[in-house]
């Protein structure tokens, strides 16, 4: 008796059926790598890299569809007309900063970060308030003086 595939098999199987196989599994590989990305976010170096390999394969699912447009019938009306997904995905504001930022990694170097950790005390045993600290994302984990249960 054959053993049951397993999710591999399954979505190999699935991704071979499909009528545009390769941009069916650069789209898998984006969602994996936005999962990536999101367990990375604790570490500002890690979501760097995975954020700006996330980017470059979503703008290369695009890509990889158009060079599989014969396999779609009408694809240029569905794609490139005036009422297009072209169009549409244009217009779209957060595609559009998703096209940007990818310009800009891949033209210019890394997207800059803005990420800052602000620590508030709203309260202390002698009701003396010295100051409010910021800290930057760029600054090593280690040096954040990240605060411990004691």
């Amino acid at each position: 008796m054959t053993p049951p595939p397993n999710d591999g098999e399954r979505r190999l199987r699935l991704e071979k059926s499909c009528p545009i196989p390769t941009t069916h599994t650069r789209l898998r590989h984006a969602h994996e790598q936005w999962h990536r990305t999101l367990a990375a976010y604790p570490d500002p170096d890690d979501f760097c890299f995975a954020l700006n390999a996330a980017i470059e394969t979503f703008r290369s699912v695009t890509n990889v569809l158009q060079k599989e447009k014969r396999a779609i019938p009408g694809f240029k009306d569905w794609y490139e007309g005036d009422d297009g997904w072209r169009s549409r995905m244009m217009a779209d504001p957060r595609l559009k900063w998703l096209n940007d930022a990818r310009v800009e990694i891949f033209h210019r170097g890394d997207l800059a970060t803005h990420s800052t950790a602000r620590v508030r005390i709203t309260a202390s045993w002698n009701g003396a308030l010295d100051g409010v600290p910021g800290v930057s994302s760029r600054i090593p984990r280690g040096d954040r003086g990240e605060l411990r249960p004691r």
